[in-house]
């Protein structure tokens, strides 16, 4: 399994949001399948609307994990530690891993300049770390 850390410069969690949309816009072109973990649903609900906007020229087909039409797109969103056909790519929004985090070949955490998330992703980074996972970092 390969582990990204993407360390952002900007403090406010809007940029999070936007540089996951890139990602994911990216995933996407190169045919990968996206699983996109959440918080809560109110993240999931804004992560979703942001998707739509982000970039006028880009179409990336997405819905809420559970909702939609069948078969789901290649891109979900999620917030609770449901299954996901999903086997690619975890962008994990959460201050938390998922427990289904196994199942994935590719995770990637976004970390902004704010000191309660990086305290948060260093657990992550270190719990990856004790799983002896490949990981790279980026400063975007």
């Amino acid at each position: 399994m390969k582990i990204d850390f993407y360390i952002l410069s900007q403090t406010d969690l809007q940029a999070d949001w936007l540089f996951a949309c890139k990602l994911i816009e990216k995933a996407y072109e190169k045919g990968h399948q996206v699983y996109i973990h959440c918080n809560n649903q109110q993240d999931a609900f804004e992560l979703d609307e942001l998707l739509w906007q982000f970039n006028p020229s880009s179409f990336i087909p997405h819905h809420i994990q559970g909702e939609g039409p069948k078969p789901p797109p290649p891109v979900q969103i999620g917030y609770e530690d449901r299954p996901s056909h999903i086997r690619d790519i975890l962008i994990n929004l959460s201050d938390s891993i998922p427990k289904q985090f196994m199942q994935f070949q590719r995770i990637c955490e976004i970390v902004r300049e704010d000191e309660q998330q990086k305290k948060i992703k260093r657990e992550h980074y270190k719990f990856y770390q004790g799983h002896q996972f490949n990981i790279d970092t980026h400063k975007q």
